[in-house]
């Protein structure tokens, strides 16, 4: 099972990283492009965008965390791209919603775009592992049941030995 020191530790030097490269580039872009400066006000919702994101990663990988394999690796890149995805979904959400956005929806659709990519992105690794579980769970009654069935023979064949003993005792033959 995934640690939770692990899901935080990929949070802190992953995931956070990439909302904030995307962010950054998209200061960069607006700057350059349009002439917009960013003020405190704007940076504030920016950083709450980015921590309600990090919410829904948390969260998502909580909830996947008993079945995820370890090969996964929520400390490496799929983090990384987790974050840098979760803010373009947020973008297309905002899009879609139209303009403006009232700073509480946000907040749900910054939650709602890290849980959707985290999802998106861990999920192979949580159904391999619960392949895997299955196919073994399966073998495992396999096993078990052919060790019913010559259990089953064994007793079968002990029965009748059992009985011609019990005879033999109660009337012994002559040598």
């Amino acid at each position: 099972m995934t640690a939770w020191t692990s899901i935080l530790r990929g949070a802190i030097t992953r995931f956070i990283p990439g909302v904030l490269t995307f962010f950054g580039g998209s200061f960069l872009l607006a700057a350059a492009v349009k002439g917009i400066t960013i003020g405190p006000v704007q940076v504030q919702g920016f950083t709450a965008l980015g921590l309600c994101m990090t919410l829904g990663y948390c969260i998502t990988l909580g909830l996947m965390r008993p079945s995820l394999a370890a090969s996964a690796q929520i400390e490496g890149r799929r983090s990384l791209l987790a974050g840098l995805a979760s803010t373009c979904v947020l973008l297309e959400l905002g899009i879609m919603h139209g303009s403006p956005t009232p700073r509480v929806i946000m907040f749900g659709f910054a939650t709602l775009a890290g849980t959707i990519i985290t999802a998106a992105m861990f999920f192979p690794w949580m159904t391999a592992e619960k392949r895997r579980e299955r196919t073994m769970d399966r073998q495992i009654e396999a096993l078990g049941d052919q060790a019913l069935r010559a259990a089953e023979v064994r007793d079968d064949e002990a029965e009748p030995i059992m009985q011609r003993v019990a005879s033999h005792a109660r009337n012994p033959s002559p040598h």
